[in-house]
């Protein structure tokens, strides 16, 4: 799975402005490799999640390390971050990203395999990966699920590495996926590597995450692959909106992108992305989103409320500059609407509503 689709939520610009933004990254930054050692899949073991979340911020570069449920991640982020440079933020290119994508790549392979035990007609259908445990139809599971790879399936699909999955979240020990090309003639493979997971704060009913993703790409044309690299750190809370059906979102995230060498950095902050369909069907109706690189801050606001747009659109503002419309979200609508955000959005909820019986 593609890291940029992961991430990207589609915003074209429709005015231009002349606020400067970040350029980008000299050569001379990139000739310094970002530490080499460290871009190796780690040999995180799986355990059993805890129930408590870090309450610790996402941090800064020169922040102390910090503690984690995900150890070798977390050393991880803390020296790509010592070394980490500003993500180049373009006005005419950039995609509004919200915490939510963070939490997507938490939650790809769990997505994933529900998908298929679905599309199989039941879990006793798989036979690879290897499942322990009872993986619920939806909700969480009340026992420890455990998914184990070193097999094939009848796909051609490899799966190495493991993950736990129970009631208090999700710990990927270089769980892996080797999917060979569908295209005759071509004899490459897209692998997905990810370590880390979430954990599930009961009290709240929010997310911490921090996962670390790794994908080598098969290139259109079958020339060769495309290596790419995220970690994501951050924290989510999705409710119940005052209308029934609404959802209410609001997170922080910062997210390291390493490839080349350098490490890119960037911080996003979700405030009261609020997606209720009796409003508008095609984008959030109020809220804000905002990312920054420590230079340039990148402010969006939803705007469904008053201008609901079949093409969903936001207001977006570049370092405090005069709003301008931009269109084109794909994260906060597919949230609301269909595919695997509307999946997690059912999981979410569904925690909410378990928290309040």
């Amino acid at each position: 799975m593609s890291i940029w689709l992961l991430l990207a939520c589609g915003t074209t610009e429709k005015e231009t402005t002349d606020t400067s933004v970040t350029e980008e990254p000299s050569s001379e930054a990139s000739t310094e490799p970002a530490n080499e050692a460290a871009t190796e899949p780690s040999n995180e073991t799986a355990t059993e999640p805890s129930s408590e979340a870090s309450t610790e911020p996402a941090g800064e570069p020169g922040d102390e390390p910090q503690e984690s449920d995900f150890p070798a991640v977390q050393e991880l982020f803390d020296s790509r971050m010592d070394e980490a440079i500003p993500m180049p933020l373009d006005p005419e290119e950039v995609d509004n990203t919200t915490a939510v994508a963070g939490f997507m790549i938490s939650m790809t392979p769990v997505i994933t395999l529900q998908m298929q035990i679905s599309f199989a007609g039941g879990q006793e259908n798989i036979t690879c990966p290897t499942i322990e445990g009872t993986f619920p139809e939806e909700g969480l599971p009340e026992e420890d699920v455990v998914v184990t790879g070193g097999c094939t399936d009848g796909e051609g699909v490899t799966y190495e590495g493991s993950f736990v999955y129970n009631a208090a979240g999700v710990t990927y020990s270089d769980y892996t996926t080797i999917t060979p090309s569908e295209e005759e003639g071509c004899d490459l493979s897209t692998t997905s590597v990810f370590n880390g997971g979430y954990r599930l704060d009961f009290l709240s009913g929010g997310f911490e995450y921090l996962t670390h993703f790794q994908n080598e790409e098969i290139l259109e044309d079958c020339s060769g692959t495309d290596s790419g690299d995220v970690i994501a750190k951050g924290s989510l809370t999705m409710g119940e909106g005052e209308n029934e059906g609404s959802n209410l979102i609001n997170g922080d995230a910062t997210i390291l992108m390493t490839q080349a060498g350098m490490t890119l950095w960037m911080d996003i902050l979700t405030e009261d992305e609020l997606i209720d369909n009796t409003i508008c069907e095609s984008e959030p109706v109020s809220g804000t989103n905002t990312m920054t690189n420590g230079i340039d801050s990148f402010v969006f606001t939803f705007d469904g409320a008053t201008d609901c747009d079949e093409e969903p659109t936001q207001m977006l503002s570049v370092n405090g500059g005069e709003a301008v419309e931009v269109e084109g979200t794909g994260c906060s609508t597919m949230s609301a609407r269909t595919g695997i955000m509307a999946m997690l959005f059912a999981f979410g909820l569904s925690l909410v509503r378990r928290r309040r019986e």
